[in-house]
């Protein structure tokens, strides 16, 4: 039986089968333009940037990556969702406030035939924006000048008031023929990484950072934090850290909200590239009277969860973003203005 997502999409196309996937992309070959000044984070295996073609080989709504050869199709447009059913189409306006557990479901939810759609990895959400497989691309969808108004961000000209439909722009498009990448709303991406508690403490030992874990507060036993590591929760002021008797303690600048969630990471200041188990310690602040001082918990609840990223700007924010920027932080649960696409391998 057919997903919500595929039954709804069925009706776009006559030559779409939706039981079953080819393998082989009959297509010719398209005419390529190569670049290679532009350095990204990416898979390792290089193709040429391609023009889009009419796919046969995904679903429809979905964009086969590259176009020759495709491994994996990408969703079209950021995922929408209308009457419980997931929908990438032009002119839809895509689900907003989603956390990236709410998204793996969605995706894991939707299936062709017996494969199951996934949440797509990083460096497979660059491909599929900068238009070549692998290391190289542009810097933006539309190539590497920098942005004037060819996607929704916030810019000097432009303030949009919130996110709109798929394909508002016409000009926010890969050379894949993938949409709203950058801007409208932030993507959620997968880093193929999860928390690992006793990894995390030993990648600070080798730096000389040692740690302690007594009933969930940590404790700092040896080295320097300062400029080395930084605690993330949304919303929080800047801070600096002190150590009283052995206690790690977190001072904010101003108070800390009370509206706000107290769970976060404790993460190296400095992330290059993708953030693994070394990188991420999910952590609860505990705070005093006054909440702008705060014992820093060690959730072992969350140890395995995974590790998300954040890619692509937003109408009120990332007006320079670029699309080998990719932030970290997050919890898996933050539901704020975040939206999502997913994708499903064809090997």
């Amino acid at each position: 039986m057919m997903s919500s997502f595929l039954a709804l999409l069925a009706c776009q196309t006559q030559d779409s089968s939706w039981d079953s996937l080819p393998t082989n992309n009959p297509l010719p070959s398209p005419e390529t333009e190569g670049v290679e000044d532009v350095e990204n984070m990416d898979s390792g295996v290089e193709e040429s940037i391609e023009e889009p073609i009419e796919d046969t080989v995904c679903p429809a709504g979905m964009v086969a990556i590259p176009t020759n050869n495709p491994q994996y199709c990408i969703m079209q447009c950021e995922a929408a969702v209308e009457d419980g059913a997931l929908i990438s189409q032009l002119g839809t306006i895509p689900k907003s406030n989603t956390s990236f557990y709410q998204a793996q479901e969605f995706c894991s939810q939707e299936k062709v035939g017996d494969r199951a759609m996934r949440m797509p990895l990083y460096h497979e959400w660059l491909d599929a924006a900068d238009g070549t497989l692998g290391n190289g691309g542009y810097v933006y969808p539309w190539g590497n000048s920098e942005h004037q108004g060819e996607c929704i961000l916030p810019s000097q000209d432009v303030e949009w008031e919130t996110f709109l439909e798929c394909g508002h722009l016409d000009s926010c498009v890969s050379p894949f023929g993938v949409f709203d990448q950058l801007g409208n709303l932030w993507e959620w991406v997968d880093s193929g990484h999860v928390v690992d508690i006793a990894q995390w403490l030993s990648a600070r030992e080798s730096e000389g950072i040692s740690f302690t874990i007594d009933n969930g507060a940590l404790n700092l036993v040896d080295g320097s934090l300062e400029e080395a590591l930084i605690v993330f929760l949304v919303g929080l002021p800047s801070s600096t850290f002190s150590v009283e008797d052995g206690n790690l303690y977190l001072n904010l600048d101003t108070p800390f909200r009370d509206d706000l969630p107290e769970h976060g990471y404790m993460m190296p200041t400095i992330i290059s590239g993708i953030a693994t188990a070394n990188d991420m310690l999910p952590v609860r602040l505990v705070f005093e009277p006054g909440r702008s001082k705060a014992r820093i918990f060690v959730e072992d609840n969350r140890d395995g969860e995974p590790i998300a990223g954040k890619v692509g700007g937003a109408f009120y924010s990332g007006a320079n973003v670029q699309l080998s920027n990719i932030f970290w932080g997050h919890v898996p649960a933050f539901n704020g203005s975040v939206g999502f696409r997913c994708v499903i391998d064809l090997d």
